[in-house]
């Protein structure tokens, strides 16, 4: 655990000593110049800390509100030829969330917009619920984020069912459906057969449209929702259910707990093959989150198997 804690330590350290050598505009714009020229930097990815110890993983606490706001260099991702910076901000999902920051998200973005430019590179991606979140308030006019995300995650069923010996067509839900990737995905999903379940209240599921006549059988449960929603569902599943979960962050022990339980088969998608220096923290060490990597048809995904 010492030995944990010092690696963490110095990874902070050298972070820290990173940003107060290179996060200037001047030095980007010198490093943009070789950029241009090689096109060796694609992207660009903004992360934001889902919990206390995301956040730990990549700065002291003390810097928290000078980077609220202001994206501060992380890592260097590599994405199969390609390379991209990931750069975070201590903002979480409630700062997002509050129309008060309306200003500072914009504010954000423009600085990232300026940083990109500077750099030369040929996208920019955010994570989790950040990109839905421009997108209602017309911030940006791209979002590559989802395009990326639906491959990931159909990618990940694929894989899955191939690996449990089910057929490609199992009956799917779709948790989320109304959101900013869930609306895209059911999009894709041709004839497939799919319900869609839409979240409404923090105390309770709405289980108005849940296909309880799939109770029994091998169906899919795709969860697109948002952190903690999917556990007011759980008294609804069943042993055969297959849970797929790409909700940032991974679940709660508890979480893993109940579903196991019941007899699920219960996973997370865990991102894309990569690398990143330093790793990312937990169930996304092995890899790299899927909107911090570059587009990809067929992209070769990691899925983690909770139970």
């Amino acid at each position: 655990m010492k030995l944990k804690n010092l690696k963490r330590e110095i990874k902070k350290e050298l972070l820290l000593i990173i940003n107060y050598l290179l996060n200037y505009p001047l030095i980007f714009k010198l490093i943009g110049i070789i950029n241009k020229k090689f096109k060796i930097i694609e992207n660009i990815f903004i992360a934001y800390p889902a919990n206390r110890a995301y956040a730990e993983a990549y700065a002291y606490k003390r810097f928290y509100p000078q980077m609220k706001w202001t994206p501060w260099i992380a890592a260097l991702l590599k994405h199969k030829k390609s390379f991209g910076i990931m750069m975070v901000v201590s903002a979480t999902e409630e700062d997002f969330l509050d129309s008060a920051n309306l200003k500072n998200l914009q504010l954000m973005v423009k600085r990232t917009e300026i940083i990109g430019n500077l750099l030369g590179v040929s996208q920019i991606t955010y994570s989790g619920v950040l990109p839905g979140i421009l997108h209602k308030h017309c911030i940006r006019q791209s979002y590559i984020e989802a395009d990326i995300t639906i491959n990931v995650i159909l990618a990940s069923e694929k894989l899955i069912l191939s690996q449990l010996g089910f057929p490609s067509d199992l009956p799917l839900i779709i948790l989320g459906n109304k959101g900013f990737i869930g609306t895209r995905l059911t999009s894709r999903l041709n004839n497939r057969e799919y319900y869609s379940i839409d979240f409404q209240s923090p105390n309770a599921a709405n289980v108005k449209d849940w296909p309880f006549h799939l109770k029994n059988k091998p169906a899919v449960l795709i969860n697109v929702s948002r952190k903690f929603v999917m556990t007011n569902y759980i008294h609804l599943f069943w042993p055969e259910l297959i849970i797929i979960n790409d909700v940032y962050p991974e679940s709660s022990r508890e979480e893993i707990q109940k579903i196991s339980e019941i007899g699920c088969s219960f996973y997370h998608v865990s991102g894309v093959k990569g690398r990143s220096w330093p790793r990312f923290p937990k169930v996304y060490k092995e890899g790299l989150p899927c909107c911090g990597t570059t587009y990809s048809k067929d992209p070769s995904v990691i899925v983690h198997k909770y139970c």
